[in-house]
């Protein structure tokens, strides 16, 4: 990969407004009523959290998403611009509903979503021009098969955009609700530089539980530097030169595992622009996901470029 020294980190796709609830457990239903210790608005979806961690981390960041004219949409706005983060891509219709999702989470931690997808299942990335790739560095797409309108060969033409201009391309996948995996995105994979799916997700693209193999699978299929988030396992990486396991970081009582996966993201994206290996972008990582499960919310915490580093030490002292 050719990365340029200067310029702009593009994110784009998945931005929603979370209701965070803690703690539910399975019998939620069978309840007339059910008190919670906590519950939150907060603002969520791969895009949003990747842009959020990225512009506290002191990346210059142009979000771009579509939101409707409503309170969810201000929510968004107002966290990305918060954060540092550049809003002058987010459209803003009226005529549409801003992305909601509730995130329920059981007392181990685990998360259920209830979504509403409107305004994210309409954003095409018509608004990223070739001026904005002539000065981006990277653009990281969040979160596909949540995203039709980049479908049908929508991103793969904005990813041969992206390769004209010498911009870096990475994304990340959610669950299909269709049943449809690889064939949604077979057509950028070989035009895609870092891919790091979830284990869940990873199976269902690739066809294999074994990450060894999903990762050389998404290689073979032309991804530059691929994996797999392994969640409490850590994760396993493939830069076709020296793949490796890491582990996670231990945490005994997470506050919150939302926005693990996209944290783990910013950081790897964050390492990999500034020319680490991929060895140090993982350790980084690792240490910005432990870092994002001590809030509640997906990208509450502030992260610094030094206590991120220190978490990563931590992975040292794992037997």
């Amino acid at each position: 990969m050719r990365i340029k020294e200067i310029g702009n980190v593009l994110v784009a796709g998945l931005m929603v407004m979370d209701i965070v609830v803690k703690p539910v457990d399975a019998k939620l239903f069978e309840r007339d009523t059910t008190h919670v210790a906590n519950m939150e608005f907060l603002t969520g979806g791969d895009a949003l959290n990747v842009a959020v961690n990225l512009a506290k981390l002191g990346e210059n960041v142009r979000a771009c998403a579509l939101v409707g004219e409503d309170s969810a949409g201000a929510l968004i706005r107002r966290t990305l611009t918060q954060s540092g983060a550049d809003c002058s891509g987010i459209l803003v219709d009226p005529a549409v509903h801003t992305s909601v999702s509730i995130v329920m989470n059981r007392p181990d931690g685990e998360r259920h979503f209830v979504c509403r997808l409107d305004s994210t299942e309409r954003y095409d990335a018509s608004n990223i021009s070739d001026a904005d790739l002539h000065d981006a560095r990277a653009l990281y797409i969040g979160s596909m098969m949540a995203l039709p309108g980049l479908e049908g060969g929508v991103l793969k033409a904005l990813f041969e955009r992206c390769k004209a201009h010498g911009v870096l391309t990475a994304m990340d996948a959610t669950a299909s609700t269709d049943g449809r995996w690889l064939e949604r995105i077979e057509d950028v994979l070989a035009l895609t530089d870092v891919f790091v799916p979830s284990r869940g997700e990873a199976e269902r693209i690739t066809g294999t539980q074994d990450p060894v193999k999903a990762a050389q699978f998404l290689r073979d299929c032309g991804v530059c530097v691929s994996g797999v988030k392994l969640g409490e396992r850590g994760c396993y990486i493939d830069d076709g030169v020296s793949p490796f396991f890491l582990p996670a970081i231990r945490c005994e009582n997470p506050v919150d595992l939302t926005g693990a996966g996209d944290a783990f993201m910013s950081g790897f994206l964050y390492g990999i622009l500034r020319g680490w290996s991929t060895s140090a972008s993982a350790r980084f990582a690792t240490g910005m996901s432990y870092s994002t499960i001590q809030s509640l919310g997906a990208s509450t915490h502030s992260p610094t470029v030094e206590s991120i580093l220190q978490y990563a030490k931590l992975l040292d002292q794992n037997p």
